[in-house]
């Protein structure tokens, strides 16, 4: 899951917190950015070269994976949520919905 080496990931300009982001997903929805790359198996996700293995949320996870994003009101675990955030802040997931 590993990009190519051109490809850069901006970090949000104006990152939001914890709880800020958590309601930004409740009402926009998250996606990974285009040039995101994101696999799993199981409980183990790989994105962009990273790998994380989950104990909960793993069906969420996996929706954003297969679905490129998750819509708007989807719930999450408070651990998934924390995941969601770091990849956030790292470039890698955008607000919006599947659709864009």
């Amino acid at each position: 899951s590993e990009p190519k080496a051109h490809v850069r990931f901006e970090r949000p300009a104006r990152r939001l917190g914890i709880r800020g982001f958590s309601r930004a997903i409740r009402r926009h929805g998250i996606r990974p950015v285009a040039t995101t790359i994101m696999l799993y198996r199981g409980n183990r996700f790989f994105v962009n070269g990273e790998s994380v293995k989950v104990r909960e949320g793993r069906l969420v996870l996996a929706r954003l994976a297969d679905r490129r994003g998750l819509e708007p009101g989807i719930l999450h675990a408070e651990g998934v949520a924390a995941l969601l955030y770091t990849w956030y802040c790292s470039g890698y997931l955008e607000f919006g919905g599947p659709d864009g």
